[in-house]
């Protein structure tokens, strides 16, 4: 009589696992599959490369660098739009520049005792000194504004001394999935 209890029980627990495993099949959450799409506002030529023209009388010349981040193509529900928030784009270029000596300076103001507003100390920033600076911002988020959506922007800022070369920049992300995507194109600085 035990035996057949013992059976009944394993064979009532193994029809409730069975339904449970059968009956809720879990499809799982899916995120958008992403990807990058490129809308720098240059000149290109025929090769791809981008053409920017150096500001010569400032030490940078400055380039607000555009993309977008778009779906599958699929329609997402109101919930699914916040996943593209989540997304770190990061930015890089082959071109940096290093701070000379100084960085600027400070100057302490305040009034006397006849309330005249003067400066009475200087300060020199030094601790810049050998500081490596990178042609462009290294990373931003995607706008979930409705009229920016999916908008990347980063800002792109060559120096003189550059002037004649090409820089390589790569715009890059690592979705849900672990998949690294990733753009790299190339701007001529005239």
């Amino acid at each position: 009589m035990i035996r057949n209890k013992t059976g009944l029980i394993k064979s009532t627990l193994f029809a409730i696992v069975s339904i449970f495993i059968i009956g809720c099949e879990d499809e799982g959450y899916v995120y958008p599959d992403f990807k990058i799409q490129l809308e720098i506002d240059l000149p290109q030529d025929d090769n791809g490369f981008y053409h920017m023209t150096a500001n010569r009388e400032s030490w940078q010349s400055i380039k607000r660098l555009q993309g977008r981040i778009v779906g599958s193509g699929k329609e997402y529900e109101w919930w699914e739009r916040d996943d593209i928030e989540m997304l770190h784009i990061d930015w890089k270029s082959s071109h940096y520049w290093t701070i000379g000596d100084t960085l600027g300076y400070v100057v302490k103001s305040g009034y006397t005792d006849e309330w005249q507003y003067v400066g009475y100390d200087t300060t020199y920033v030094y601790w810049f000194n050998g500081f490596e600076v990178p042609t462009v911002n290294p990373a931003s988020y995607p706008s979930t504004d409705p009229d920016t959506y999916g908008e990347i922007n980063t800002m792109f800022a060559p120096v003189q001394s550059m002037i004649g070369d090409t820089i390589s920049v790569n715009v890059s992300f690592t979705d849900f999935y672990y998949d690294y995507h990733n753009k790299v194109f190339n701007i001529i600085v005239e």
